[in-house]
């Protein structure tokens, strides 16, 4: 089973919840667009809210949603929903870009891969998407043309935590969200073995390291030694354009 899943809010875009109708139940992912506008997805009431420059809040559209990114390439949006990635224009119309209603682990192009439970979702600077399975407990890649392929991690086994040189043996345990940087370093909110890890791009090739946190160990401890900092439950992770990251604690109730 999981837990909730409530991830990393824009502190600003809460003050104006009390102009969304019904206000918001759950909001769970934040997206922007090149023009300065939020996306917020509310998994509670199962749609995307826009937030305008100006705060001018409208609805954009009705999909639940898991995780949500701005995708240059298709001047819309890829949102992770149930098991599949669907294509969300900017007039909010949905279409089908990679896996379908059934669940699996297939790689291919477009519908005929699949997915478990597709969730974070990291757009890196060459427009190939990174997104987190956590059914499979995996990373998949989807490139600008819908293909599937296999980018860490180990399908069809439970959760766990093995960190190995070859990103295919690597086990995560609730991968929820993931985040690139400039370089293509990826980060990976391991949820539920309570730290950041870190696939670290060298010369074309990755490797597997924990980044912050410790696997298993819990608490909500800041430290100067990443890896001796502890979290609760890290449900998201975002990096700035200095390379710093963000993570989302939700049992800490926290940024850190």
């Amino acid at each position: 089973t999981t837990e909730p899943p409530y991830g990393m809010v824009s502190p600003g875009v809460l003050t104006v919840a009390s102009k969304v109708v019904g206000g918001f139940v759950a909001p769970n992912r934040v997206a922007v667009d090149p023009w300065g506008a939020y996306y917020i997805a509310d998994a509670g009431k199962g749609s995307i809210t826009r937030l305008s420059p100006t705060i001018v809040v409208s609805s954009f559209a009705t999909l639940d949603t898991n995780g949500i990114a701005f995708a240059s390439f298709l001047n819309g949006f890829l949102v992770s929903t149930e098991s599949q990635i669907v294509q969300v224009s900017l007039a909010g119309s949905v279409t089908s870009f990679a896996g379908s209603a059934t669940s699996g682990s297939a790689n291919g192009i477009g519908t005929a891969a699949s997915f478990g439970t597709p969730y974070g979702i990291s757009i890196a600077t060459d427009g190939t998407t990174y997104v987190t399975d956590i059914h499979y407990h995996t990373i998949r890649r989807v490139s600008s043309t819908a293909v599937v392929s296999a980018f860490a991690g180990i399908p069809g086994t439970t959760g766990g935590f093995v960190n190995s040189a070859q990103l295919e043996n690597v086990k995560f345990d609730l991968p929820y969200g993931i985040a690139a940087d400039s370089l293509m370093n990826f980060y990976v909110a391991d949820t539920y073995n309570r730290m950041v890890a870190q696939l670290q791009v060298s010369g074309g090739s990755y490797s597997y390291r924990v980044y912050a946190g410790a696997q298993g160990q819990t608490g909500c401890v800041d430290h100067s030694t990443a890896t001796a900092a502890r979290f609760s439950y890290p449900l998201d992770v975002v990096v700035d354009s200095l390379g710093n990251a963000y993570v989302a604690d939700q049992a800490c109730d926290s940024i850190r």
